[in-house]
């Protein structure tokens, strides 16, 4: 039986704006009973309450090694990248903290790939997931090559890389990055959708309670992750 120690779910925060969603996606990953541990790279921008907020949902906390960040990348960028670093993991599944996990996808982790493929992209491109495998040589081979970037972004580099280092590479079947659609009931079509990309979608705009996965983000939010964010605040501010 694999270690589920070693293999993690994973997201990030890089604002205080940032925490309800992250922690949502947490609640709704231990909703669906996995069995691995959850991860979240924070930003040192971030707050001590926030952090603090966290630490109540995630199994592990770590924060984004801004020295680290020699080609000078957008948090959002070098986050990627940091995942490298993090030797103690054998394989990471990341999501973006604006994700809802609506079925158990422990498969993904569980799934064996090339082991010289340090990321995996899903079919649509959309590096909203993305599974990593840790590795400080990958790490500094790429932050060498990012020093030279002349502003192109991150994902096109990537899968560059990629491309010449496995040509054969798998990828993530779309099911588990689907996009948000006003006409679609997801949780009705549970063989068809595992992680709804709520992207570009805001907490405070998740009120259409007749749409069954904004109602689902709205009841985990609301019984999960709204007491938390409360008694942390209260707590640091007396």
């Amino acid at each position: 039986m694999k270690n589920t120690c070693n293999r993690v779910w994973l997201t990030s925060v890089l604002s205080d704006s940032d925490v309800p969603n992250a922690l949502t996606l947490c609640f709704s990953l231990r909703r669906v009973l996995t069995t691995r541990r959850l991860a979240v790279i924070v930003s040192p921008k971030v707050s001590r309450v926030s952090r603090a907020a966290l630490s109540y949902g995630f199994d592990f906390l770590f924060i984004l090694d801004d020295e680290g960040n020699t080609a000078g990348l957008e948090d959002e960028d070098f986050v990627k990248l940091f995942v490298l670093t993090l030797q103690g993991f054998e394989k990471c599944v990341m999501l973006s903290s604006n994700m809802l996990v609506v079925k158990n996808c422990d498969e993904l982790l569980n799934k064996e790939e090339n082991k010289q493929q340090t990321f995996v992209f899903p079919e649509n491109g959309d590096s909203s997931i993305l599974k990593i495998r840790p590795s400080l040589q990958v790490f500094n081979c790429l932050m060498k090559q990012l020093a030279k970037r002349n502003g192109t972004r991150v994902d096109a580099i990537l899968k560059r890389w990629l491309s010449k280092q496995t040509p054969q590479h798998t990828l993530i079947d779309e099911k588990y990055n689907q996009n948000f659609d006003d006409k679609a009931t997801f949780l009705g079509e549970e063989k068809n959708i595992a992680i709804v990309n709520l992207k570009n979608t805001t907490a405070h705009e998740l009120a259409f309670l007749g749409k069954r996965v904004l109602h689902l983000w709205k009841c985990i939010h609301d019984e999960s992750v709204l007491p938390i964010l409360n008694a942390v605040a209260k707590v640091c501010t007396n």
